[in-house]
């Protein structure tokens, strides 16, 4: 961890503090409240105090990481290069809030924007959806909407909201992905 201020090179100046042990070489750490998480790309995750360093816990998580933690309403989301997201709650104690399988490989990071969490496998992009009234962005108006039942602005037309909107009743997996 580097101070800030600094100028030039700050190498033996600006250095708070680091680590060797758990670093990761691909996924970058994250900052959340007072808390500095990251996960090694072998999957072990760790939390320290941001300001001091000290490590407050370390953890294996299922699989290897090259996606980066992306942090939203005061939770941590890991996703594994195996598409298996987990969800921590910052703290000084390990505490798995969920786990979700996506049952495809994962490379990029994950994405979140306006009460939502995209989330790119090597073939399907996943958007989950913080906020029950948006889908997958907007507000409900039913009367303006194309699709039957579902009750929310036309911004998106894709194939992927049509197929899921229509099959949301057909089994629990389409359930899923539209609730």
């Amino acid at each position: 961890a580097i101070r800030p201020g600094g100028k030039g090179n700050v190498t033996d100046t600006h250095i708070a503090w680091r680590t060797t042990r758990g670093a990761a070489y691909v996924p970058s750490p994250i900052i959340s409240g007072r808390y500095l998480l990251m996960v090694a790309d072998s999957g072990i995750a760790s939390c320290f105090e941001a300001r001091t360093g000290k490590r407050h816990w370390m953890e294996r998580l299922p699989g290897g990481h090259s996606p980066a933690p992306v942090s939203a309403d005061g939770l941590v989301y890991f996703v594994s290069d195996r598409g298996v997201t987990t969800i921590i709650r910052p703290s000084e104690t390990f505490a798995v809030i969920a786990k979700n399988e996506l049952g495809e490989p994962v490379s990029a990071s994950p994405a979140i924007s306006q009460g939502q969490i995209f989330l790119r496998t090597h073939q399907h992009l996943f958007i989950e959806n913080f906020r029950p009234d948006r889908w997958p962005a907007g507000t409900p108006h039913h009367e303006k909407a194309t699709i039957r039942g579902a009750w929310l602005d036309d911004c998106d037309t894709g194939p992927t909201k049509t197929y899921t909107v229509n099959h949301k009743d057909k089994d629990d997996e389409h359930r899923r992905k539209y609730d």
